[in-house]
């Protein structure tokens, strides 16, 4: 009887090695990930900025709350808002007595290679608060790397439009910095946008 357990013994102790050397490569593997992934972000590796959205119409986005320094070719700070864009955090209604222009766009809105405040929609904010009497105006970046007219369509459908409550007003790259470097918009007394393009 005792040779006929301990050949029971064998194999059950081969199965709890066994398992327990798959869960120990297994937990192996995930820390493993988690530092390349942490690294990635310590690095200023623009990958951890962005999240696959495969359940949204617009099918990536920027990661909320994501935190990125890159100090190549520039020393530039990507910081996400808890919506998942490069702005800071807006309630989803607007205020009383608040202009809103939704900014849509590619890198060039995201801002790639200046700090927030240096990218457009922001000048543009500034140069509004600096020229105009009330309403105050928010310029809100929804600008995102990659994004082409389709997936710009999507997010404002889905997002900007239908959560932000703008007044419908986009603000497009090309023909905004143009204004913006002419100086050439005001808010007009019935409270719409004149530009001049």
């Amino acid at each position: 009887m005792a040779l006929n357990r301990r050949g029971q013994m064998k194999p059950l102790l081969l199965r709890v090695l066994a398992v327990s050397i798959g869960v120990a490569a297994g937990l192996a593997s995930v820390e493993l990930l988690l530092r390349i992934l942490e690294g990635a972000s310590e690095r200023g590796d623009l990958r951890a900025l962005y999240v696959a959205r495969p359940d949204r119409r617009w099918l990536y986005g920027l990661r909320p709350g994501a935190d990125v320094r890159i100090q190549a070719p520039v020393d530039v700070r990507y910081r996400i808002n808890d919506g998942g864009f490069r702005d800071r955090n807006h309630p989803l209604r607007k205020p009383q007595g608040v202009f809103r222009i939704v900014a849509l766009g590619d890198s060039v809105t995201f801002g790639y290679g200046v700090e927030e405040e240096e990218s457009y929609s922001k000048q543009l904010e500034a140069i509004f608060a600096r020229r105009s009497a009330p309403p105050r105006v928010e310029v809100l970046n929804f600008g995102v790397g990659g994004y082409n007219a389709y997936n710009e369509a999507a997010l404002f459908e889905g997002v900007a439009g239908l959560h932000f409550f703008p007044f419908g007003g986009v603000a497009k790259t090309a023909r905004w910095a143009n204004a913006l470097r002419r100086g050439r918009f005001r808010l007009s007394p019935g409270g719409g946008l004149d530009v001049e393009i």
